[in-house]
């Protein structure tokens, strides 16, 4: 697949996707890579871990750099303590290839992701509730004489 075509994909993979469907969607690609890393590392290819590794990092700070901390209030900076953990984790995992450490990493990263899923379905269930139409309004009733 070329560059373009990779453009391409990503580009109609993300249309039409609420915000919190893309929170996810990094989400999945953060554990994905960190996934990747765990298998590439316990295989010895240590090149293609590091790669692995630097994009999770890069998915990482992505994440923190664009919290809004005025909207996200105290969630925001929650997320931000723990996002600068995972990162300083992920210098940890990149020095010793301890694995274990990525096993951590992924168990956060997967709470995270459910959170939103959660929030996902909330809102789902609202718009449901709030799409309804009142139960008597326009209803025509039918009388037999």
């Amino acid at each position: 697949m070329t560059n373009n075509n990779i453009s391409e994909y990503q580009k109609v993979n993300t249309l039409g996707k609420s915000q919190i469907e893309l929170i996810i969607q990094v989400y999945d690609n953060a554990i994905i890579n960190f996934e990747e890393t765990k298998k590439f590392f316990t295989d010895n290819e240590l090149e293609s871990g590091h790669k692995s590794l630097d994009k999770a990092r890069k998915i990482l700070t992505h994440l923190y750099t664009t919290l809004d901390m005025d909207k996200g209030g105290d969630i925001a900076t929650q997320l931000s303590k723990l996002y600068a953990f995972i990162i300083n984790q992920i210098n940890i995992v990149e020095a010793t290839k301890d694995i274990s450490q990525i096993d951590d990493i992924i168990t956060i990263m997967d709470n995270l992701r459910q959170g939103w899923i959660s929030i996902r379905e909330q809102q789902s269930e609202e718009n449901k509730i709030n799409s309804r139409p009142e139960e008597n309004m326009n209803k025509s009733f039918v009388t037999s004489g």
